[in-house]
């Protein structure tokens, strides 16, 4: 569901000849083109028709004027930002080499609430230090376990006093885990990611050692901090800045090193299997540092980093390693992507990267160390652009907020916006781009009668895949899609009176079962459940059908006793048919010479037609009638005629 803007459900004139509805649902804009409109709410919000555009609420890139207030009160960070993450509930952990934020000490880590005031219930006490305070300490890596820790690590050998070799699980309040008790190493910690299937928890960075064990610059701990033992690669030459989980729990790790597990063909960008085995069969042609991965929906993977194949320092790759070659960039980036954050929804997909960089495909005036880029490597949204617009120098992070606005951090000092030099000391928010991230539910079983009304209200009549939107209703405020996996049992009965008795049919027959009902008393005839019934007294009928736990009750029909009743009989012509119920074949037993045989429907219309049948073939083909009940009309050569039913299934 789109959030409602101010303009929700009106107008805006963009020429003479376009009007487009503010309540955008139906398309997206990418490469300064309306191709079409999906789920586009914003906070900011630019639309493009061919050379004209026109700007809806705060501007694409602009800095959120209310979150820089608190920032600059009265100076924002005193050094550099290298780690964001933002909680479920919106208070962000910025992380780096700062002492101090807006004058008040907090060294290496602190929480802000959402509009970037401190969060004083987050409590770091002397924070983190090193013995020996040359180089200084910091904070490069922040991961927010599901039960609210926060993994913490970087270069340091001290937390609040207490000693901690570059890793530290903190509870939400800033106090330490106990419960988590690694030795750690004397080297810095680059990333920590936690694996979704199992919640172990990877480490990688400089070191050779962990926890008093020799390892490659890159581990796999238990819950408890120690380490497990079942994760035994020999790991990597040089520096391993960046590592993901994929969903079938291998593993991807990038960096500087030239060889992994002793294989150079698998150098600065490798896959390892569960157990730290390389996986042999992802291989790229990358040929220098890798500094981010971001593992997309479709598997493929967008690598950033100061390589300059198979394209200068921003590639996307198929899950083997191969270049995707959908995705073109051009002569690339000047200068290294340090972080990506992918957006993907069914409205659009699109990338917001930053880094060091300053051009974009021979470009020189894109906004600096930003840009949004769209699914095939183009630019996707304009940050504002200009010669030295943007970031004066490096982005070291960036995180996306649910809000789609984004939170930028790093070493600089400014941020040019339309001119307007704005103070943003390491950190900044951006306006963003707010595509509502629909979540969809696990598939859910369901099995109804003839319809099946969601809970949205919304009314099925045919089985299947069925996707229900209920707007509005996940965290974001966006909609959220139910998957029911719909098996919908439609049954239907209907009651006629043919040749002086009562005919019960249904849609499916086979399987069904029968009763029937006096519609003058309204009470089941709980004796008779067979498909014919012939009452003893005149009055009103009808017949109940039940298949598969569904019931249909037929229209009451009228019967009368005097009318026909031996009409139906055969007596008088010896023949008989087999089987009944019969499904593809009925056999025809007459001891007379027959003139002509007919088969009707329950309505009375004739199906099937023979004039002087041959006797020497009984059998005959039902197999192209549909399921229900027929009669078999028999007339002999001497004028005798016969009716017998049968029922195909």
């Amino acid at each position: 569901m789109v959030k409602k803007s101010p303009f929700a459900n009106s107008n805006v004139l963009l020429a003479n000849r376009f009007m487009i509805k503010a309540q955008f649902r139906n398309s997206f804009v990418t490469e300064n083109k309306i191709w079409s409109m999906k789920k586009l709410a914003s906070t900011s919000i630019l639309i493009a028709a061919f050379f004209l555009s026109v700007n809806l609420f705060a501007q694409i890139g602009n800095v959120d004027a209310a979150f820089m207030a608190n920032v600059n009160n009265p100076g924002g960070f005193n050094d550099a930002v290298y780690a964001l993450a933002v909680q479920s509930d919106g208070k962000i952990l910025v992380g780096g080499e700062f002492s101090s934020y807006n004058g008040t000490q907090s060294s290496c880590l602190i929480r802000l609430n959402a509009d970037g005031t401190i969060d004083n219930t987050f409590n770091v006490g002397n924070g983190f230090r090193r013995t020996n305070p040359t180089p200084r300490p910091y904070v490069h890596t922040i991961t927010i376990q599901t039960d609210g820790k926060i993994l913490v690590g970087g270069f340091f050998n001290t937390y609040n006093d207490t000693a901690k070799g570059n890793i530290v699980r903190l509870n939400a309040n800033g106090s330490i885990d106990n419960s988590f008790t690694p030795t750690g190493t004397t080297d810095p910690v680059r990333q920590i990611v936690i694996q979704p299937n199992d919640s172990k928890i990877l480490v990688v960075g400089d070191f050779t050692q962990f926890n008093g064990v020799s390892k490659g610059r890159v581990t796999r701990l238990e819950l408890d901090g120690s380490t497990d033992n079942t994760f035994t690669p020999t790991g990597a030459s040089g520096r391993v800045w960046t590592v993901k989980v994929q969903d079938n729990d291998q593993i991807l790790v990038g960096g500087e090193f030239t060889s992994m597990n002793g294989s150079t063909a698998h150098g600065y960008f490798a896959k390892l299997n569960s157990n730290g085995s390389l996986d042999q069969t992802f291989t790229t042609t990358i040929n220098n540092t890798v500094r981010c991965i971001s593992i997309l929906q479709d598997d493929k993977i967008l690598v950033g980093g100061a390589f300059t194949a198979p394209s200068n320092r921003l590639s996307r790759l198929n899950d083997d390693g191969t270049t995707d070659t959908g995705f073109i960039v051009g002569q690339g980036f000047d200068e290294q992507v340090l972080a990506i954050v992918p957006v993907q929804n069914p409205g659009g997909t699109y990338y917001y990267v930053t880094g060091s960089f300053s051009t974009f495909n021979g470009f020189n005036n894109p906004a600096r160390r930003i840009m949004a880029m769209g699914s095939t490597g183009g630019i996707f949204f304009d940050f504002p652009r200009g010669i030295d617009y943007g970031f004066e120098t490096n982005v070291f992070a960036l995180e996306r907020l649910p809000d789609g606005n984004l939170i930028t951090g790093g070493a600089f000092q400014q941020y040019k916006f339309n001119a307007t030099n704005n103070v943003t000391p390491r950190i900044a928010k951006l306006n963003g781009v707010f595509f509502c991230d629909e979540t969809y539910s696990d598939v859910i079983p369901a099995t109804a009668c003839n319809s099946y009304t969601a809970v949205n209200g919304e009314v099925f009549t045919t089985g299947g895949m069925k996707f229900v939107t209920l707007l509005g209703a996940n965290a974001q405020g966006c909609d959220s899609i139910v998957r029911i996996n719909l098996t919908l049992n439609t049954i239907s009965a209907t009651a006629t009176v043919y040749e002086g008795q009562l005919y019960g049919e249904a849609i499916p027959m086979l399987g069904t079962s029968f009763l029937w009902y006096n519609c003058d008393t309204e009470q089941p005839i709980f004796s008779q459940t067979n498909p014919t019934y012939t009452p003893n007294t005149s009055g009103n009928y009808a017949v109940i059908a039940t298949n598969n736990n569904c019931s249909d009750t037929s229209s009451c029909v009228a019967f009368s006793t005097s009318v026909g009743v031996e009409d139906l009989k055969s007596d008088h012509i010896k023949f008989q048919i087999y089987p009944n119920p019969t499904t593809a074949v009925l056999t025809i037993e007459v001891d007379e010479s027959v003139e002509s045989i007919e088969v009707a429907d329950i309505l009375g219309r004739v199906i099937i037609a023979e004039k002087n049948p041959s006797t020497l073939n009984p059998q005959r083909s039902i197999a192209d009638l549909s399921n229900g009940t027929y009669f078999i009309h028999l007339r002999t050569t001497n004028g005798k005629t016969a009716v017998k039913s049968f029922v195909k299934q």
